[in-house]
């Protein structure tokens, strides 16, 4: 396609993560200096398809941007998008403009990625350093090609050097890689954001409505750090034999006992206090129908995870018999977490403290099998 053919000049390939830090500013700055850009957050509408809207955008782009970042490297749709605009390139065309934020060239070559060109800014520069060494290499760019369009129209050029045959060779070879790659039968990249997100909802929902559930049959109120300790610290000064119960739940799978919970969860369950917010940043704590008795004491108390959850993609990849797993990590994944203290004023009855905690596991695999001839997500597993 002839470089006054492009219906965009730019096509930006970004992980979703990135947008609010680099993204979405670079395609203002961008736009700004009079490009064209494909971004997905202008160029997709509700009910495109998805795939198909991104690889016409890939086709219609004369250059691409690529953000490679932690986020960028960890999914299999960009890396897609990456090997697409490696087809495009032939020798003594540059198409991609890497960006490199928060990674280096050492992690690309980690990851078997070798950009031929020698271009390259590091975001640490600043976004409008950024912006202005793109916008000066693509206008390059532009001009070369359109000078080389006219004074070589004809032209074949049979003076290859070795390296450059080579080069071509493996950029064959890529284009065909490519074309298996992006054709592979996997399930689509939004059906897997759907799904993560759609979990992540269902079972926050799911949490709320239970915790309201026991507002009002147990005649809960809002409380606060203060008064829990008073009541904690009743209990942990009474000398008397004790039992400690401890269970987890994720919506698919109930864990119980102490070193079982502090396994699936990677954290000392028995050091979560008052005394350090139970691991959370400014929860909010209610206090259930506190009615002592003249000889026993039963308090419960609750905290929810005002934080919102945050999750990142880190591993995809096929297995036999149709299935397809995603590695999900997640930020503030314990939601919600409950402490019941059951104790007297004498010392030769037993204490007990129970605590529940409902969240998602630091990380999950998502399964989708495939089901006639359709990619369906199946449920989660545990830690890897």
């Amino acid at each position: 396609m002839n470089s006054n053919t492009y219906k965009y000049d730019v096509f930006i390939s970004h992980a979703v993560e990135d947008k609010m830090s680099i993204a979405n500013d670079l395609c203002e700055l961008l736009k700004q200096a009079g490009l064209k850009i494909w971004y997905s957050g202008n160029e997709l509408g509700i009910g495109d398809r998805i795939e198909k809207s991104i690889q016409k955008g890939l086709d219609q782009s004369r250059f691409g941007i690529v953000i490679f970042s932690p986020y960028y490297l960890s999914k299999t749709w960009t890396i897609r998008e990456l090997y697409s605009l490696m087809a495009k390139e032939r020798a003594g065309q540059k198409v991609i403009l890497p960006v490199l934020h928060n990674v280096t060239i050492d992690d690309l070559k980690a990851k078997d990625l070798t950009i031929a060109d020698t271009f390259g800014i590091s975001s640490e520069k600043g976004i409008e350093i950024v912006a202005a060494s793109l916008i000066s290499e693509i206008r390059k760019s532009k001009k070369s090609a359109s000078e080389e369009n006219e004074n070589n129209r004809l032209t074949l050029g049979l003076s290859f050097s070795f390296p450059r045959l080579i080069g071509i060779i493996l950029l064959l070879l890529l284009g065909f890689s490519s074309f298996f790659y992006l054709n592979r039968d996997i399930p689509s990249d939004s059906l897997i954001e759907q799904s993560i997100e759609q979990r992540i909802k269902a079972f926050q929902d799911k949490i709320d409505n239970d915790h309201l559930l026991e507002m009002s049959s147990s005649e809960g109120r809002v409380s606060t750090m203060d008064e829990i300790i008073k009541f904690y610290a009743r209990f942990k000064d009474l000398k008397a034999q004790y039992r400690n119960e401890y269970e987890f739940t994720n919506g698919f799978t109930d864990v119980n006992f102490k070193k079982n919970v502090r396994e699936v969860l990677n954290t000392d369950v028995e050091s979560l206090a008052p005394v350090n917010n139970y691991g959370f940043n400014l929860p909010a704590i209610y206090l259930f129908d506190y009615k002592p008795s003249s000889h026993i004491i039963e308090v419960k108390y609750a905290l929810l995870n005002t934080q919102p959850i945050q999750y990142a993609v880190e591993k995809e990849e096929s297995t036999e018999n149709y299935k397809y797993l995603v590695r999900v990590a997640y930020e503030n994944n314990i939601r919600y977490l409950s402490v019941d203290l059951t104790f007297s004023k004498r010392s030769d009855w037993m204490k007990k403290k129970r605590m529940t905690v409902k969240g998602f596991l630091p990380k999950e695999t998502y399964v989708f099998e495939k089901e006639k001839d359709e990619w369906v997500f199946k449920g989660v597993s545990g830690n890897d």
